[in-house]
C-alpha cells in the first residue's frame, strides 16, 4: 500500500510495516493493536478518553512494564486474583459483547476500495485477538480434553474397521442373495466362511494318512473334528434365544457344504463340514471335496451366524483358541478365511502405523526443521499432528460403530495427517517467521499476518480437499465412502487444529522463545540472534515490495536527486527520505539483489518469456502425452492377493488350500433355479431337464475354462462328475436317507438335507472354480456364464423362457464384482461433480474464471501422467529391474487406488496451486504488474512448495515400504502425482499460461490497482539507487 508522508515527519522504517494496510495503531481499526483496544474494561475506556488520543497513541507504542512491588503482600496478590475472577468467569458473554460492539465500530471504517481484502483483514484480526485472549483455553481443550480421548478412541477405532462387501442395491447378487436367503431361512446374522486346514506335518515310516481309518494319527485327527463340531455348536447355543432352539439338526449327516444347511429360524448356529462327519454316509464325496489325493491333507469348513458383532468376535475367539489348543500331534492347523484376511491386514495396518510413526514422522519433521532453520519451532508440528490425529480418533470412532469402515482407511489417515499438517505448519510458521524477520512486524502484528495471508491459503486449500474427498460419498460402496469420510475428517482436524492450535502457542512466552532465538540456539540454528528463519528471511530494513515509482511532479525527491547528480530521478524510490538510514535502505536493495539472483527468479524470467516458454511447454506435453497413454488400458482387479500382506498367514493357507482342493474352495458360486415367481416345482421331470441343459453349457471347456468338466459342479443333477438323471433321482428319494447303496444315500441326503428347499421350489448346484474367483480369470466365469443364461432364457433354449424357473448366480465374487462395477459405472460423474464442485470453490475464493480453468487443466496433465505411469510399471513391469517389491509387476491394478487417489490427487494439485496463486495476487493487490507479481510470487513460495512437496512425497512414500500391495500402489500414485505437482506442474506449468493469459489471469476479478512495479528492471534500479545513497 502506498504511504504518503511529511518529508520531515518522523517515519522509523518498522512503522511502516506495524499494521497491516499502513495504519497507525489508533487510526487503523484493521490493525491487531487497535481491535483489541476495544476490549478494555469501561475504566481503561474512561482513561482513554481522558488522556486524549495522543496520549494513548504513546501508550500503545510504548506501553508501560507493571511490575509488581517487592512489598506487595500474599493477600494483596490474592485480591488482585479475585477481582480478576469474575472476569473469567463472564470471558464468553463479555466476548460476545465486545465482539459485537467492536463490529459495529469497524464496519463503517472498513476500505472501499477492497471490501474482500477488508473483511478477510477484519476476520483475521479477529481470529488473532480471539486466539490471543483464549489461548490457555485452547490449549487446555487440545491437551486435556482432546488427547485422553484420542489415545482411547484411535487404537479403537482402528480395531473397529471391516472390509467386508455388500451388495449393491439393484445388483443381480443382491438380487440371488435374497431368492437364497428367503428360500433357505438363511439368517441375516451369517458370516463368511472359515477354513481350518489340517496338514500332516511329515511323512512317517508306517506311512499314516489323516484319512486311512486305522491309523493313530487317523483318530486323534478325527476326534479332534467331531469334539470341535460339539464344541463350536454348544458355543453358539450360549448367543442364540432360548426361543429359537426349537430346531431340530441332525448332526450325523452334517453337510459337505456346510454353508448350505438348511438352518430354520435360528439366530445363531455353526454348521461344521468335514471329511470325518460323512466318511460313512457319503464316502466318495468326503474324499473327493474334503481330502487331498495323498491323504495327508485336510480341512473343517465353519459356516457359522451370529446375532452380534461381539459374539461374532467371541466365536472366532474361541475357535482359533480351541484349535491351536487341541491340535492333534504330527498336524499342522492352519486359518484362512475372509476374517482372517481381514486380521492379517490389521496386522499390517499396525505395521504401516508403527512405520510412519517411528521412521516417515521424523524424516519428514527433520527435512521441515532443515527448511524452517529453526529447531524450537519443531515442537509445534509435532503438537499439531498430536492433537489431529487424537481429534480424528475421537471422530472417527462412533463413526466406524455405527457404519463399515474399511481397513486401510487408518492407514491413509496417518498419511494424510502427517502430510497435512507438515504443510499447513510449514506455511504458517514460515510466512510468520517471515514478517518478523524481514519486514520487521511486532509478533501480535505478525501472527495475524500470517492468519490474514496462510490462514487464508490452508482454509482454501482444506475446503477444496474437503469437498474432494466427500465427492467419495456419491459412489455406492459403503467402503468407499468411509475412505472418504476418513479423509475428509483428517483434512478437517488438521486445518482446524492448525488454525487455533499454532497462534495459541505462539502467544505464549514459547513463541517469543522460537520467533526470537537467543545467540545460543541462533548459533545451532545457523541464524542471527532473534532471527527464527534462514538467511533467506534475514532482516534487510525495509522490504523491497515498499518501493513505489512517484511522478516527475515531486519536487522533493528530484531535488534529492539533482543534488546527488542522479540521471533519472523520476525512478528514485518514495519510501527514501533523510529518516532512512543508509544501511537500511542498502538491506532493502541487498535483498533485491537476492532474489534477481536466486534459482526460482531466473526460472521464472525463463518461462515468462513468450519464446522459451513455449518451447518448455510443448517438450512437456510431448513427455507427458505418451505416459497419459496407457491410462485407457488400465486393468482393475478385485483380487484379493493384492490387499493382503505378503507372506501372511491366511494368504498362505489359502494357496495351500488351492493347490489342492481348487482356489475357489473357499467362495464356490452357487447357481441357483428358482421357479417360486411362477409356483414352480424343481424337482419335476422338465426342471431336471432344464438343469442338465444349464450345467453342460457351464462345463464347456472352450467358453468356461474355469469350469471345464461337470467335476467342478455338485448338485441334485450332478454328483462326483456325472448328471443324475430324473429317474435316478426319483429312486433316491424313495430309497431315503438310510439307502444301503452310497449313491442314493449321497443323492437323498443333498436333496433333503442340503440343496433343496421346504417348498421344492427351490434348488442350487455348487460350482468350484480351479482359478480364485477374485481374479480376472475368475470374474470372466461369472460374466461369461451370466451372458450364457441370459441368451438361454432369450432363446428359449430347453425350454428355459417358458418353464418359469429362474437362473442366478450367487456367492463367490459376485458381490465384489457387482459393486465394483457399479462403482466404476459411477465414478465418471464423481470426477465430474468433483471437478465442477473445485471449479466453483476456485471461482468463488478468487472471483475468477481463468483460475480454475488452469487448474483444472493442470490437475488433467497430473492425473494422465500418474495413472499412465502406473500402468507402465504395475501391468508392463518397467520398473522390474529396480527389485523393488513394491513396483515390481502385478500384471493388475487394485479397483481401490484409482477411486481414492483421485479425489487425494486433486485435492494436493489445488493445495499448491492455491498456495502460489495467493502469493502471486497478494503482490498484484500491492501494484507490482502481472509478470512481477508471478516472479515474486515463485521466489517467495518457491522454496516453501518444494519443500511441502519433498514432505508430502516422503508421508505418503512410506507406504511404499508397506507389506500390502494395495497400499503400496496408492502411495506410488500420491508419490508420483505429489512430485509431478511440485516440481513439474506448479513451477513450470503454471508460470507459462500466468505468463499467456497475463492481465486476463484474474477476469473478470475487478479492483486489481495498477501495475506499476516491475521487478525485472529492478535490478539496474537497486545499484543505480544505491550509488546515489552512498554518494549522499
Amino acid at each position: 500500500h502506498k504511504r504518503k508522508m511529511s518529508p520531515g515527519g518522523p517515519s522509523p522504517p518498522a512503522e511502516a510495516f506495524k499494521n497491516v494496510g499502513g495504519n497507525s495503531a489508533m487510526e487503523g481499526p484493521l490493525s491487531y493493536t487497535s481491535l483489541r483496544d476495544h476490549f478494555h474494561d469501561g475504566e481503561e475506556d474512561e482513561d482513554r478518553e481522558s488522556t486524549g488520543p495522543m496520549m494513548h497513541n504513546q501508550q500503545q507504542q510504548h506501553p508501560p512494564t507493571v511490575r509488581s512491588s517487592n512489598n506487595d503482600s500474599r493477600r494483596d496478590k490474592c485480591r488482585r486474583c479475585l477481582r480478576n475472577l469474575p472476569k473469567i468467569i463472564c470471558f464468553p458473554v463479555c466476548y460476545v459483547r465486545s465482539h459485537i460492539t467492536n463490529t459495529r465500530r469497524n464496519v463503517s471504517t472498513l476500505t472501499e476500495s477492497h471490501p474482500d481484502e477488508a473483511h478477510r483483514r477484519k476476520l483475521s484480526s479477529r481470529w488473532a485477538l480471539f486466539t490471543n485472549r483464549c489461548r490457555w483455553l485452547i490449549l487446555f481443550v487440545c491437551f486435556v480434553i482432546i488427547w485422553p480421548l484420542g489415545i482411547h478412541s484411535f487404537p479403537r477405532f482402528t480395531h473397529s474397521t471391516s472390509s467386508t462387501f455388500k451388495a449393491v442395491k439393484g445388483s443381480k447378487s443382491l438380487e440371488a442373495n435374497e431368492i437364497y436367503r428367503r428360500s433357505f431361512d438363511i439368517p441375516e446374522g451369517e458370516h463368511a466362511p472359515v477354513i481350518v486346514l489340517l496338514t500332516q506335518e511329515k511323512n512317517n515310516d508306517n506311512f499314516e494318512t489323516l484319512i486311512d481309518g486305522t491309523s493313530g494319527l487317523y483318530k486323534s485327527t478325527r476326534d479332534f473334528a467331531l469334539n470341535f463340531t460339539s464344541y463350536l455348536e454348544a458355543l453358539v447355543d450360549t448367543f442364540d434365544d432360548s426361543s429359537s432352539k426349537n430346531v431340530e439338526m441332525d448332526s450325523s449327516y452334517l453337510s459337505a457344504f456346510p454353508d448350505d444347511e438348511e438352518i430354520t429360524r435360528r439366530t445363531a448356529y455353526a454348521a461344521i463340514g468335514s471329511y470325518y462327519a460323512i466318511e460313512h454316509a457319503m464316502p466318495t464325496l468326503a474324499k473327493s471335496k474334503f481330502a487331498s489325493p495323498d491323504g495327508r491333507m485336510t480341512f473343517l469348513s465353519i459356516n457359522y451366524a451370529t446375532p452380534t458383532p461381539q459374539n461374532k468376535d467371541t466365536f472366532l475367539s474361541d475357535l482359533t483358541s480351541y484349535a491351536n489348543s487341541n491340535a492333534p500331534e504330527g498336524v499342522n492347523v492352519e486359518f484362512t478365511g475372509l476374517h482372517y484376511f481381514q486380521s492379517d491386514m490389521l496386522v499390517g495396518v499396525k505395521a504401516d502405523m508403527e512405520l510412519m510413526d517411528f521412521w516417515v514422522l521424523p524424516l519428514a519433521l527433520l527435512f521441515l526443521a532443515v527448511v524452517l532453520g529453526n529447531l524450537p519451532i519443531m515442537i509445534i508440528p509435532i503438537l499439531t499432528i498430536a492433537t489431529t490425529v487424537f481429534l480424528s480418533g475421537a471422530i472417527m470412532y462412533p463413526i466406524a460403530l455405527s457404519c463399515q469402515v474399511t481397513q486401510f482407511t487408518p492407514s491413509l489417515m496417518m498419511s494424510l495427517i502427517i502430510a497435512m499438517s507438515i504443510d499447513y505448519s510449514l506455511f504458517l510458521l514460515s510466512r510468520c517467521a517471515e514478517d518478523v524477520a524481514s519486514v520487521g512486524l511486532e509478533k501480535q502484528t505478525a501472527i495475524q499476518s500470517m492468519l490474514e495471508h496462510s490462514g487464508h491459503t490452508i482454509s482454501v486449500s482444506g475446503l477444496t480437499l474437503c469437498a474432494c474427498f466427500l465427492g467419495l460419498l456419491l459412489l455406492p460402496l459403503s467402503m468407499i465412502r468411509s475412505v472418504g469420510l476418513g479423509a475428509s475428517v483428517a483434512v478437517m482436524s488438521a486445518l482446524v487444529v492448525n488454525l487455533s492450535l499454532i497462534p495459541a502457542i505462539l502467544h505464549t512466552h514459547f513463541g517469543d522463545f522460537c520467533l526470537k532465538p537467543n545467540k545460543y540456539l541462533a548459533w545451532i540454528c545457523c541464524n542471527e540472534p532473534g532471527n527464527p528463519g534462514r538467511s533467506r528471511m534475514k532482516r534487510r530494513g525495509i522490504s523491497y515490495h515498499s518501493y513505489e515509482t512517484v511522478d516527475n511532479s515531486d519536487s522533493h525527491h528530484r531535488q534529492v536527486a539533482n543534488n546527488q547528480n542522479c540521471d533519472d530521478p523520476a525512478q528514485l524510490p518514495l519510501m527514501i527520505d533523510e529518516n532512512y538510514g543508509t544501511a537500511e535502505i542498502n538491506g532493502a536493495h541487498q535483498e533485491i539483489q537476492d532474489m534477481t539472483s536466486s534459482f526460482c527468479y531466473c526460472l521464472g524470467r525463463t518461462l515468462l518469456n513468450p519464446i522459451k516458454g513455449t518451447i518448455i511447454l510443448i517438450i512437456l506435453i510431448a513427455f507427458i502425452i505418451p505416459i497419459a497413454y496407457y491410462f485407457p488400458q488400465c486393468n482393475s482387479s478385485i483380487s484379493f492377493d493384492l490387499m493382503m500382506p505378503s507372506n501372511s498367514p491366511s494368504e498362505d493357507a489359502f494357496q495351500k488350500l488351492g493347490n489342492q482342493f481348487g482356489l475357489g474352495t473357499l467362495s464356490p458360486y452357487r447357481i441357483i433355479f428358482d421357479g417360486s415367481a411362477s409356483n414352480e416345482r424343481v424337482d419335476t421331470f422338465l426342471s431336471f431337464e432344464i438343469m442338465t441343459a444349464v450345467l453342460e453349457e457351464l462345463s464347456n471347456k472352450d467358453q468356461f475354462p474355469a469350469t471345464p468338466s461337470l467335476d467342478s459342479f455338485t448338485g441334485i443333477t450332478t454328483l462326483n462328475g456325472q448328471h443324475i438323471y430324473y429317474a435316478e433321482y426319483k429312486a433316491a428319494k424313495l430309497c431315503t436317507i438310510h439307502c444301503p447303496l452310497e449313491l442314493p444315500r449321497t443323492i437323498a441326503i443333498l436333496s433333503d438335507k442340503m440343496l433343496l428347499s421346504k417348498d421344492g421350489m427351490t434348488t442350487y448346484t455348487t460350482a468350484i472354480l480351479n482359478v480364485d474367483p477374485y481374479t480376472k480369470e475368475g470374474t470372466n466365469w461369472l460374466t461369461t456364464a451370466r451372458h450364457k443364461i441370459e441368451l438361454m432364457m432369450e432363446l428359449g433354449n430347453g425350454s428355459l423362457a417358458e418353464s418359469g424357473i429362474r437362473v442366478y448366480i450367487q456367492n463367490g465374487a459376485s458381490e465384489e464384482y457387482d459393486a465394483v462395477q457399479e462403482v466404476y459405472s459411477n465414478f465418471p460423474a464423481m470426477i465430474a461433480v468433483t471437478l465442477s464442485t473445485v471449479f466453483v470453490l476456485i471461482t468463488v475464493f478468487f472471483k475468477s474464471i481463468v483460475v480454475p480453468i488452469r487448474s483444472v487443466l493442470s490437475i488433467g496433465l497430473t492425473c494422465g501422467f500418474v495413472f499412465g505411469l502406473a500402468v507402465l510399471v504395475y501391468q508392463y513391469g518397467i520398473l522390474d529391474w529396480t527389485g523393488i517389491p513394491s513396483l515390481r509387476y502385478t500384471g493388475a491394478i487394485s479397483w481401490l487406488p484409482p477411486v481414492i487417489s483421485f479425489s487425494i490427487i486433486v485435492g494436493l494439485g489445488l493445495d499448491y496451486d492455491v498456495f502460489l496463486i495467493s502469493r502471486v495476487l497478494e503482490y498484484r493487490m500491492e501494484g507490482y504488474n502481472d509478470h512481477s507479481a508471478v516472479l515474486k510470487g515463485l521466489y517467495k513460495t518457491g522454496g516453501i512448495i518444494t519443500a511441502a512437496g519433498v514432505i508430502m512425497a516422503v508421508a505418503f512414500g512410506g507406504l511404499l515400504m508397506s507389506h500390502t500391495l494395495i497400499l503400496n500402489q496408492v502411495a506410488f500414485l500420491l508419490t508420483t502425482a505429489v512430485l509431478m505437482d511440485t516440481f513439474v506442474i506448479r513451477t513450470i506449468v503454471v508460470p507459462i499460461l500466468m505468463g499467456y493469459t497475463k492481465q486476463y489471469s484474474w477476469w473478470p476479478r475487478g479492483g486489481l490497482p495498477e501495475g506499476r512495479l516491475d521487478i525485472m528492471n529492478l535490478e539496474t534500479q537497486s545499484r543505480w539507487r544505491c550509488c546515489c545513497i552512498k554518494r549522499s
